[in-house]
C-alpha cells in the first residue's frame, strides 16, 4: 500500500486524461479508463493482491471513497476477508449518471447544451431519483408518453438522450442487460407509430408574405431588425447570423464564409451575398467584431430576432410582446425553399443554398466547388423578390 494518505485532490482528478491507476494512498486508487473513472481498493487476500470496486466517480465522491477505503483497511487489519459488491448498484441514480453525461459531453453550442439539460433534468425528471439498475422499459414509456404524439421530434431526442445515460451506466457496471431506452431493444414494438405529419418543423411564413414583412423591417432601426433581414436574404440559420463576424465577410468577392465550427453539418459554408445583403452590411456603422451585436457588443439572442419579427408584424398601437407569432425566424428557410420549388430552382442547388448535405462525400465536394455561381444567381433572385422595388 502507498505510504501516504489523501494524495488526490478533486481539482487534480478533473485534470487527469491518461488511462491508469492513480493512488490516493492506503490502497485507494482512482482507475481512469476510456473516459470512465471508478474507485478500487487494493489489498492482499491469502497472500495475493486483490482488487475490490467501490463504484464510479463522481457518483462516489472522493470523500465517500476515502471513507469506504478506511473501513476496508480496518477489516484487512483484523485479518478478515474483504467482501465488497462491485460496484454499489443500489444507490446510483439516473440523475447522478445524467449529470455525469452532461459534464463530459462536448456540445455544439450553448443552445445545444440547454436542450440536453432540459431533456435529462426536466423531461426525464421522473427517472432522476431511480437507481439506474432498476429502470425498466415501462419507466421509459411512462416518461415518453406525454410527448410521443404531441411533439414527436422532442420525444425522439429525449429517448435517445436517456439511452445515452443508461448506456453509460452499463459501461460503469451499474446495470446489466438490454438498454430499456434502446429503440431496437423492444421499445419500437411497444410504442405506437408517430404521425409523420407532426414532425415538429418550425412554423414558416408563406413566401408570398415575406416581401411585405421585409418592407416593414426596412422601416425599423436596430441591429436585431437588420440581422433578421440579413437572415431572410441569406436563408441562413439564426445562430449563424447572430454569430457572424466581419472576419468572415469579403465585400469585394460578395461572399460570407461561415466556418465549420458554427455550421450544423460541421462543414464550411460559402454564402454568396446578394446586392441587397451587401447594402445592409455597408450601412452598418462598424467594420470589426460581430455584424449584429447587442448593446454590450455580444451576440444577439434568439429572442432578439423573434422580437424584431414581432415588432414588424405588430399592428399600429399594439405592443410587440402582445403579438402572437404564427411563424419563426428559422421558418424563413422553409419560405425560401418553397419559393425555390415554385420558381424552378433545381433541387440540389436549393439544398446547397440551405447548406444541406446531398449525395456522397465526392458529390458534396464537387457540388461545393462548382455550384457557387448558380447559387449566387438564386440568392440574387430571391433578394430581388424579397425586397421588391
Amino acid at each position: 500500500m502507498a505510504r501516504g494518505l489523501n494524495l488526490l485532490t478533486t481539482r487534480g482528478m478533473a485534470a487527469l486524461k491518461d488511462d491508469g491507476a492513480y493512488a490516493d494512498g492506503g490502497g485507494l486508487y482512482l482507475i481512469v479508463k476510456g473516459g470512465s473513472r471508478t474507485w478500487q481498493f487494493w489489498h492482499k487476500s491469502n497472500g495475493k493482491r486483490a482488487k475490490s470496486g467501490l463504484g464510479p466517480f463522481p457518483a462516489i465522491t472522493l470523500a465517500d471513497a476515502r471513507s469506504k477505503a478506511a473501513a476496508l483497511r480496518a477489516i484487512v487489519a483484523r485479518g478478515e476477508s474483504v467482501r465488497v459488491q462491485t460496484p454499489d448498484r443500489g444507490s446510483t441514480t439516473f440523475g447522478t449518471i445524467a449529470d455525469d453525461v452532461l459534464q463530459k459531453k462536448m456540445f455544439r453550442s450553448a443552445s445545444h447544451q440547454r436542450q440536453w439539460e432540459r431533456s435529462l433534468r426536466e423531461l426525464a425528471k421522473p427517472l432522476s431519483h431511480k437507481p439506474v439498475s432498476e429502470i425498466t422499459r415501462q419507466d421509459i414509456i411512462d416518461v415518453l408518453a406525454p410527448h410521443w404524439h404531441r411533439v414527436p421530434e422532442t420525444a425522439q431526442k429525449l429517448r435517445a438522450r436517456i439511452e445515452k445515460v443508461l448506456a453509460r451506466a452499463t459501461a460503469l457496471d451499474l446495470r446489466t442487460g438490454n438498454n430499456p431506452a434502446g429503440w431496437r431493444d423492444g421499445l419500437k414494438e411497444l410504442l405506437e407509430p408517430q404521425d409523420p405529419t407532426k414532425r415538429g418543423h418550425f412554423n414558416a411564413m408563406p413566401y408570398h408574405q415575406v416581401p411585405p414583412l421585409a418592407e416593414r423591417l426596412l422601416g425599423l432601426s436596430g441591429f436585431s431588425t437588420r440581422g433578421l433581414l440579413f437572415a431572410i436574404l441569406t436563408a441562413a440559420r439564426s445562430g449563424e447570423v447572430r454569430g457572424a463576424d466581419w472576419g468572415e465577410i469579403d465585400l469585394n468577392a460578395k461572399i460570407w464564409v461561415v466556418p465549420k465550427e458554427r455550421m450544423k453539418a460541421k462543414r464550411e459554408h460559402v454564402v454568396p451575398l446578394s446586392d441587397q445583403a451587401i447594402a445592409i452590411l455597408e450601412a452598418l456603422p462598424h467594420r470589426s467584431g460581430l455584424l449584429f451585436p447587442n448593446s454590450n457588443t455580444n451576440a444577439l439572442s434568439q429572442m432578439a430576432l423573434s422580437m424584431a419579427l414581432r415588432r414588424a408584424l405588430a399592428p399600429k398601437g399594439v405592443r410587440a410582446e402582445k403579438v402572437k407569432l404564427n411563424a419563426t425566424v428559422h421558418g424563413f428557410r422553409s419560405s425560401f425553399r418553397d419559393w425555390c420549388s415554385e420558381n424552378g430552382v433545381a433541387r440540389e442547388v436549393a439544398e446547397l443554398c440551405l447548406a444541406h448535405l446531398i449525395g456522397n462525400a465526392v458529390e458534396q465536394a464537387y457540388a461545393r466547388s462548382t455550384v457557387l455561381n448558380r447559387r449566387r444567381d438564386v440568392m440574387q433572385s430571391w433578394a430581388d423578390f424579397v425586397l421588391q422595388n
